[in-house]
């Protein structure tokens, strides 16, 4: 079947670009998207056979971000130096509860890394902190991490995922997340 007026290949391509165009009028898309209310904190677990990596991402909305920079920038310099950033995110590490099988790991850490100011009130810029607690003399079998997450409770949406393990001992049976994601269970195996 051949429809009227349309000849060539490249009159198929025009055809397209035009439907393309016509859908962009009619549903246009936000240039950029700005997080405006409350705390987002993304955490991802990471897990090896002697230790659990945290890398958590906090992203301040527009109605929060002055009050955290002025927390953090205690100086009022502009700027949030490493050691205002480190400061912080001890407190942060200090509000989660980590554990494997009920007994209580010592998360410690590892790396910050804190956006500009003007990226924070904008609502674009996240803080980094990243943390890590030793597993030892993990036993071969069945076993459960749980996190608890108890900083900014009253402002935060929370989001907790693992990564696939690297190491092939380990094996991820399942997650249970509460309905705020503030508690997270990560059931695995560990082969000899």
């Amino acid at each position: 079947m051949r429809w009227p007026g349309v000849r060539r290949a490249s009159d198929w391509i025009w055809i397209g670009l035009l439907a393309g165009l016509s859908l962009e009028a009619a549903w246009p898309l936000p240039a950029e998207a700005h997080r405006l209310k409350g705390l987002l904190q993304a955490t991802l677990v990471s897990l090896e056979p002697d230790r659990v990596r945290l890398e958590m991402e906090l992203t301040p909305g527009i109605d929060i971000a002055p009050g955290l920079i002025g927390k953090l920038d205690r100086k009022q310099s502009g700027r949030i130096s490493k050691a205002e950033g480190n400061a912080h995110a001890l407190g942060v590490v200090g509000k989660l509860a980590l554990s494997i099988d009920d007994t209580q790991l010592n998360p410690a850490l590892v790396e910050t890394w804190f956006p500009l100011t003007e990226a924070m009130t904008g609502g674009l810029g996240s803080i980094r902190i990243v943390v890590e607690a030793k597993l030892t003399k993990l036993a071969p079998g069945a076993h459960e991490i749980r996190l608890q997450n108890d900083y900014e409770p009253g402002i935060s949406d929370y989001l907790v995922n693992a990564l696939v393990p690297v190491s092939a001992r380990i094996k991820i049976t399942g997650q249970k997340r509460d309905s705020r994601q503030r508690e997270y269970r990560l059931s695995f195996t560990l082969a000899p």
